[in-house]
C-alpha cells in the first residue's frame, strides 16, 4: 500500500512541476509580446506557479517522510 502511495505522490509532484514549467514559458511568451508586468494574465500565471510550487515542495516533503518509513521497515 505504501509503494502505491509513494507512486500516486510521485506523479503529482511531477504534474506540478510540468505545470509550472508550463506556466512559466505562458509567461515569458507574454513578456516577450509586450504584456505589462501587472496585466491580469501575468498576475494570475504568476499566482498559480506560487501556489503549484508550494503544493509540489509539500507533497516533496510527505514524499521523503514516506521513503524514510519504508527504509525504517525494511
Amino acid at each position: 500500500m505504501n509503494a502505491i502511495k509513494k507512486w500516486i505522490l510521485a506523479v503529482q509532484i511531477e504534474n506540478r512541476w510540468k505545470k509550472i514549467g508550463n506556466n512559466r514559458r505562458k509567461m515569458g511568451a507574454l513578456l516577450e509580446n509586450g504584456e505589462p508586468y501587472s496585466s491580469p494574465a501575468l498576475v494570475r500565471l504568476d499566482g498559480e506557479t506560487a501556489l503549484l510550487g508550494y503544493q509540489a515542495r509539500q507533497m516533496e516533503r510527505r514524499y521523503r517522510e514516506l521513503m524514510g518509513e519504508s527504509l525504517a521497515s525494511a
